[in-house]
């Protein structure tokens, strides 16, 4: 029988990498597992020191890492630092050889963590001195100059082999000669043969212009990378000129060979696109047939330039605006025929589609059903929901995760519309900008059948009708699909009804309608028991609406503890995980009820919250039955995944 160590050499590299690739962010487990044995230890801390400032959030991290790779120097380079007084004898690692190489096992090299842990380390380890701020200052800078030789020379050289580079320049910045340059150092080509992904970052806001070295430098950088970088992306922010650093990107971007992602933002001063977009769009089409994944982020871009742009890039499986569109109506007929005359091909491979309210939403509706058969994730604004509609009606949507960005006061009921069609959806983030959103709804929808019980009997009475009968069915579980699936379209059906019959009134029968509600009806604080039966089968009815394949739900507005049980009961689905982002504490009564709904279902895994107060007893029960997870990401992460390259260039006008 294969043992443990056996699965887990890298001669089984199937094996080898489910497990590595499964456990390569649970920094928790990958520290449990270094402790286990020697050889554990030999296996996993090469995941660990991949990137070691992946996990590093505190600056005593940021510490006790480059106190590592100050240990890693060879012993004649421990020694000139000591005698050029830059760190006390008493705090220089003492051993003469590490444990392990470990700055040959990073595979994604860093430079803005690496850095500032070397300016902290600095400031903790080098020989203390009275000196004021500025003389501070001073001795920092010229320890940062000294020591960035020796760490060039310990992580460019032939022990090392990277896979990605992020160069982050900030306001770290001090002059020239503190810039950390990869081309300085002897054998920087041999560590650089196997990039293929890329990261650029600059904020650079001081009174130094420091552009035309920054320039120099990154073209350096480039000339040894081209032509083999696959990913890459683009932000850029700056006040200094920089045309000639932008004309470099382009050329860059032009001659690789095979790129396959680009996230890219403005790169040329506000209103200056138009210089350099023939240039750039000739780049791109240099890619047609291999660029995969496409995001513009923070562009203002006119529909003249964004189209043929699309056009270029028939084969994108992934594509992200974040845009503003500049000059367009959706009244501009022609322009609307350019759209609509777009290659019915064009997005047919089209797989994630994050898609900007700011974009006109005849090309959303084109790219939906040139892209239907194969869109499997899909974030939008709620602005675009009729068109979700129109295109549910002319064929069906495969999604499997949807994230619907609420900032408009999109209806109860038209959210249930559009959630249940969607029968493959798997993974739904509900985010809103209203923080109240859920009860905000309930009182519309209560107040709606208040007021039609004073304008118009039938619709109140079909109101009631609906509400009594999702009362009935829910103490029915065992009721057919069929008669729960006539229940979810009374939700949309119903309360469209509503809607129509108070907003087709006229406005003087309105006007005196209302003037005859009592005030405590149309503004109250409290909520009555009629109110409250009414509001719970609401949730019920809304709950069916939830497709039976869902797995895993996010959201960011408050659900109470009873409507949240109602959802969970009520639903067809078997959940996985629930990710509550942007709540207040938890306490018990909200951990009862998953721990009551894995008893019954035995199917949830995951409870993903930011804080609790949960007592050690009932957390104790819970962790015996699903994890409960602290939210480190924010709702608005996209479901294709983080972007594991990144060109950051920061702009102020």
């Amino acid at each position: 029988m294969m043992d443990i160590y056996s699965i887990l050499d890298q001669s089984y590299a199937e094996c080898h990498d489910i497990i590595m690739n499964h456990l390569q962010d649970d920094v928790n487990t990958l520290y449990s597992c270094i402790l286990v044995n020697r050889r554990f230890c030999r296996i996993f801390i090469p995941i660990l020191w991949k990137n070691p400032f992946k996990f590093v959030k505190k600056e005593k991290n940021l510490i006790e890492i480059f106190n590592t790779l100050i240990h890693c120097l060879e012993l004649n380079d421990k020694h000139r630092l000591i005698t050029e007084r830059l760190i006390n004898i008493r705090d220089l690692p003492t051993t003469s050889k590490a444990y392990f190489k470990y700055h040959s096992f990073i595979k994604e090299f860093e430079l803005n963590p690496l850095q500032k842990g070397m300016r902290l380390w600095i400031s903790k380890y080098i020989t203390k001195t009275k000196m004021n701020g500025s003389q501070s200052t001073r001795r920092v800078k010229k320890s940062v100059i000294i020591i960035n030789q020796y760490i060039g020379k310990l992580l460019f050289n032939q022990d090392n082999q990277y896979e990605s580079i992020n160069i982050r320049y900030t306001d770290l910045l001090s002059g020239p000669n503190t810039l950390f340059s990869i081309c300085d150092f002897v054998n920087h080509e041999k560590s650089l043969i196997n990039v293929n992904k890329l990261s650029l970052s600059l904020f650079h806001r001081n009174s130094t212009d420091l552009m035309p070295i920054i320039t120099m430098k990154i073209l350096s950088l480039q000339n040894v990378l081209s032509p083999n970088i696959q990913h890459l992306q683009i932000f850029i922010d700056t006040t200094k000129d920089h045309s000639q650093f932008t004309y470099n990107l382009i050329n860059f971007i032009k001659f690789q060979n095979n790129l396959k992602s680009l996230l890219i933002s403005p790169f040329c001063k506000k209103g200056d696109l138009k210089l350099y977009f023939a240039p750039f769009l000739d780049a791109l089409k240099n890619h047609s047939n291999s660029l995969t994944f496409l995001k513009l982020k923070f562009f203002s871009i006119s529909i003249n330039q964004l189209l043929p742009l699309l056009i270029s890039l028939p084969n994108l499986i992934t594509l992200d605006f974040d845009l503003i569109c500049e000059g367009f109506s959706n009244d501009n007929s022609i322009i609307s025929n350019e759209i609509l005359n777009l290659p019915t091909s064009l997005f047919k491979k089209l797989k994630h589609l994050n898609y900007s309210h700011n974009l006109p939403s005849s090309l959303f509706k084109q790219i939906l059903l040139s892209s239907s058969d194969n869109l499997k994730s899909l974030k939008i604004g709620d602005t675009y929901y009729p068109f979700i509609k129109d295109v549910q009606q002319l064929c069906n949507l495969n999604l499997s995760h949807f994230h619907l960005v609420i900032t408009s006061g999109l209806r109860l009921e038209d959210l249930s519309s559009i959630l249940e069609n969607l029968h493959h959806l798997v993974h739904l983030k509900l985010s809103s900008t209203s923080y109240s959103y859920l009860l905000e709804q309930l009182k519309r929808i209560s107040y709606l059948g208040n007021l039609s019980q004073l304008l118009n009997s039938n619709s109140s009475a079909l109101f009631n009708s609906s509400v009594s009968s999702a009362s009935s069915s829910s103490s029915t579980s065992s009721s057919s699909s069929s008669s729960s699936a006539s229940s979810i379209s009374s939700l949309s059906s119903t309360l469209s009804a509503l809607s129509i019959s108070t907003t087709s009134t006229s406005a003087s029968t309105t006007s005196s309608a209302s003037a005859a509600i009592p005030r405590s009806l149309l503004s109250r604080n409290r909520v009555s028991s009629a109110d409250q039966d009414r509001y719970e089968n609401i949730i019920k009815i809304f709950s069916r609406s939830l497709p039976p394949s869902l797995k895993i739900l996010e959201i960011n507005f408050l659900i109470p503890e009873s409507y949240l049980k109602i959802l969970l009961n009520e639903s067809l689905f078997n959940l996985q995980s629930i990710k509550l982002h942007d709540y207040g504490n938890f306490e018990d009564n909200l951990l009862r009820i998953f721990i009551d709904y894995q008893k019954r279902k035995n199917c949830f895994k995951e409870l993903g919250i930011k804080h609790n107060k949960f007592s050690e007893t009932c957390m104790k029960e819970a962790k015996n039955l699903f994890k409960i997870t602290k939210n480190t990401t924010g709702i608005d992460d996209p479901f294709y995944g983080m972007f594991t390259i990144i060109i950051i260039i920061f702009f102020f006008f």
